[in-house]
């Protein structure tokens, strides 16, 4: 079985966003682009992902995931997110 994943990136701040990027460290997420947002914006259009579920997933009984969401920093654009 697969597991299809479809990510819902929103900006709920007070300032747009630019090169936005969504990251795991179990899937391959395409696109490997950016996006920007604006304030109070969505996109869920842009990144998914698909993860086959392995033998030791089923053994486990479970199975956990996690994305990251970043983008620059606004504030100090040569800088980390």
């Amino acid at each position: 079985d697969t597991i299809n994943y479809v990510f819902t990136v929103s900006n709920t701040g007070n300032i747009d966003l630019t090169g936005i990027s969504v990251t795991d460290a179990l899937v391959t997420v395409t696109p490997a682009t950016t996006i920007d947002l604006v304030v109070g914006a969505s996109d869920n259009s842009t990144y998914t992902a698909s993860y086959v579920i392995t033998a030791a997933d089923i053994t486990a009984g479970t199975f956990a995931n996690t994305a990251v969401v970043s983008a620059i920093n606004p504030l100090d654009p040569l800088g980390p997110p």
